[in-house]
């Protein structure tokens, strides 16, 4: 199937693109209306190539919000993706992840026994989160080791630094 952009310039290719997907595409069944329409919005978020413009999806954005809250319950260690890999940029100083021996530059590889491989940073930090109480365990990559670690952290109640309220 052809998707092109023959058709007058603007939302009528966007327009089109949607009627050849749901009406042609041989799976139509299998991706429903509100995933084209997010991969779309993000589409156009990303070809604005702009890094203080992003596009949320429903679970990104609850997550951003909770994080904005100034607290939340998990380990208490900041992620991000380096190199295709969830890296740990730094454990909150005095956190869960802090105390069980986690170092920025460390490399997620498991979650609770499932591999992270593939996986977004979202659906990641979805996984990390939890409950306080409750016991999470990572298999990190230190830097420089040649064998991962499994570390056994117990959830808390996380007041993030920048965000919290006096």
């Amino acid at each position: 199937m052809l998707v092109g952009s023959q058709a007058a310039p603007g939302l009528n290719v966007v327009e089109q693109a949607w009627r050849f997907i749901r009406h042609d595409y041989v799976e139509a069944d299998q991706i429903g209306p509100e995933k084209l329409a997010q991969g779309a919005v993000k589409g156009m978020v990303e070809a604005l190539d702009d890094p203080y413009t992003v596009f949320f999806d429903s679970t990104a954005y609850e997550l951003s919000v909770r994080n904005l809250e100034g607290t939340l319950q998990g380990i208490g260690a900041y992620v991000g993706e380096r190199d295709n890999r969830i890296t740990v940029i730094a454990p909150i100083a005095g956190s869960p992840a802090d105390n069980a021996g986690m170092e920025a530059g460390d490399i997620i590889v498991k979650v609770n026994g499932k591999s992270v491989e593939g996986m977004n940073l979202i659906d990641v930090v979805l996984l990390i989160q939890g409950p306080k109480g409750t016991t999470v365990t990572l298999t990190v990559l230190h830097t420089g080791a040649a064998t991962p670690v499994d570390l056994e952290i117990v959830r808390a109640q996380i007041e993030v630094p920048a965000l919290a309220r006096k």
